[in-house]
């Protein structure tokens, strides 16, 4: 279907201060979008993750009121996402199954579709890259180079992975990184903010902690795969 706007040339003409020109049309917004999201990493099994099909608990309850509060943080920071947002990021944390991945991910695909460059990942898979790029000729391994450089950058499952001092520095690089330079982050764990600073570090959970808001979803909460598989 023909855009209305500019009939598929990408430009149509604006008038400023009384003066004719082109401007990128509001549908190349859309085109450059879902390109982005075609190369944001997002999992199969979270492809159509998103904020308008999370499903909350019985409405009234304790739990439902901590989900829908979470549920508001996402839409919130996605709404008004900027990288002088301060602070540029949130921090997802609650027990496994409870849903944090979906309200990330949902919160990647909304601030894409503003026209932001971001992408998930997986910590396990990301460590695991660069074990291997250690190992070969090829330089940075991409997932690495994409959590350095990126807009907006999902963390998934972080600390869920051994503690090592090498996992430890890996991460450090990349969380102090980003801090410095002021890139938005988005983590989810299921470690509280007491066993994530064991995990990372003193100096590196600080870091995190100043750079992301802290999203607590209550205890309690009913397993979300249960309830997403029921759906």
């Amino acid at each position: 279907m023909m855009c209305s706007l500019c009939q598929d040339t990408g430009y149509r003409i604006v008038e400023r201060g009384g003066l004719s020109g082109a401007a990128p049309c509001e549908c190349q917004l859309h085109v450059r979008s879902r390109a982005m999201l075609q190369h944001a990493s997002i999992p199969e099994r979270f492809s159509l993750a998103a904020f308008t099909n999370f499903i909350l608990p019985v409405p009234g309850s304790v739990v439902w009121v901590g989900m829908a509060a979470a549920l508001l943080s996402g839409s919130t920071f996605a709404r008004n996402f900027s990288r002088a947002t301060d602070p540029p990021g949130l921090i997802f944390i609650g027990p496994r199954g409870s849903g944090k991945t979906h309200l990330a991910i949902g919160t990647l695909r909304a601030v894409i579709e503003r026209g932001t460059r971001g992408i998930f990942l997986d910590c396990g898979n990301l460590l695991e890259q660069v074990k291997e790029m250690f190992g070969s000729k090829g330089g940075q391994a991409q997932a690495f180079r994409a959590a350095l450089d990126y807009d907006l950058v999902v963390l998934d499952d972080l600390g869920g992975q051994s503690s090592s001092e090498w996992v430890r520095d890996t991460l450090q690089s990349v969380i102090v990184h980003r801090y410095n330079e002021r890139k938005a982050t988005i983590v989810t764990t299921s470690l509280s903010l007491e066993e994530l600073t064991e995990a990372l570090g003193d100096r590196t959970a600080s870091r995190l902690r100043e750079m992301c808001a802290v999203v607590q979803l209550p205890p309690g909460t009913p397993d979300y795969r249960k309830k997403r598989g029921r759906k």
